[in-house]
């Protein structure tokens, strides 16, 4: 194990296949991690000391993954630090109010690459902070954003951008305007935070993302 001062990362999981350019990211040298594939230690392990992320990785057996899931769902909710979700592709996920992040592997490791890199070493200068709800579609807000060229990091969990937002500076802020995350922006310290609908542009306010 390397001691690093820039992020302590838990993987659970972690000599699944399909996680395998994670692996070569996690044994950079940068990073602190702690691996383990059962799920019990993982979560003792991550209350008593509170990684920078926890990453918990299902593969493509589906009895294993049901049966991880439930235990998992009846133990995470004492998390106050990011939680990334990652499955194969081919794998729809389960929601849960705690997850910050939910990436598809391998498809999306260049967004996991940043993932990490924002929390544990921080100053990215994302454009704009999107906490949102989890959501596939490809909706009219995100292909504003992208082809406007603008750098978003974008995470589903409150707590978890409060965590980001103290190693990052974002210019602006959007918060979807649902619900669930209503009182999530007097939460967030900013001087620049709208409420924003996943089915508009940005027009309106693309005067605070220059």
């Amino acid at each position: 194990m390397y001691f690093s001062d820039f992020g302590h990362i838990f993987v659970y999981n972690n000599t699944d296949q399909n996680i395998t350019e994670l692996q070569n990211i996690l044994s950079s040298g940068v990073y602190k991690t702690f691996t383990t594939g059962n799920v019990y230690q993982f979560l003792q392990y991550a209350k008593e000391l509170s990684p920078d992320i926890m990453i918990f990785n299902l593969d493509d057996s589906k009895k294993y993954s049901e049966e991880t899931s439930e235990s998992f769902n009846k133990q995470i909710n004492f998390t106050n630090f990011p939680l990334i979700l990652t499955k194969p592709h081919t794998q729809k996920f389960s929601l849960h109010p705690r997850v910050a992040h939910y990436i598809h592997l391998p498809l999306e490791i260049a967004k996991l690459r940043d993932i990490i890199e924002s929390y544990c070493l921080g100053n990215k200068n994302h454009q704009i902070l999107l906490l949102s709800e989890y959501h596939t579609k490809y909706d009219k807000l995100r292909r504003s954003l992208d082809l406007g060229g603008y750098t978003y990091f974008e995470v589903h969990n409150p707590d978890a951008a409060e965590i980001y937002l103290q190693k990052n500076h974002p210019q602006t802020v959007f918060v979807e305007y649902t619900p669930k995350l209503l009182t999530a922006r007097h939460n967030l310290q900013h001087n620049r935070i709208f409420y924003v609908d996943r089915d508009q542009d940005i027009t309106e306010i693309e005067k605070f993302l220059n």
